[in-house]
């Protein structure tokens, strides 16, 4: 919501003639943005927090971890530039196994062989893990329909 407020003043600052136009838009973003955040709020309240995981192919949803109280856990770190080791499968396939984990989320510009090597392991200690939503790395200016019916 900051980087929202951000943009809205700083279009303000450099074109004042379509001041009303951008404090407009931005007040309709931001009220879709904290009815979003509200709701999730209120879904994440739902989930017992021994279950508040999410497992992901790497670890850049952070941040919504620590808006909703979710521990992230990642086959990778940030950088999806990495390559995925023997060490990192084991290692997150015995975590999900351990903590009875369903499902995991992977984005488009993860490794689908790191995904299918986790979903192997896993598989070789009597457990399944499906994969959920595939979230699409996300431009810069995705509409904001796309990011809310993400998070739903």
């Amino acid at each position: 919501m900051k980087a929202t407020e951000r943009v809205r003043d700083t279009l303000v600052h450099y074109d004042p003639i379509n001041a009303e136009y951008y404090r407009s838009n931005a007040k309709k973003y931001l009220t879709t943005l904290e009815t979003l955040h509200d709701d999730m709020q209120k879904l994440a309240a739902q989930i017992p927090t021994k279950r508040k995981v999410l497992v992901t192919t790497h670890d850049a949803f952070g941040y919504l971890g620590s808006a909703y109280g979710f521990e992230v856990r990642g086959l990778l770190g940030i950088n999806t530039e990495d390559e995925v080791g023997i060490a990192d499968v084991r290692e997150l396939a015995a975590f999900i196994v351990e903590n009875n984990i369903s499902t995991m989320f992977v984005d488009t510009s993860s490794s689908q062989q790191g995904v299918e090597s986790v979903q192997a392991a896993v598989e070789a200690k009597g457990f399944k893990v499906a994969i959920g939503i595939v979230f699409f790395r996300m431009r810069w200016d995705p509409p904001v329909h796309q990011k809310e019916h993400t998070l739903r």
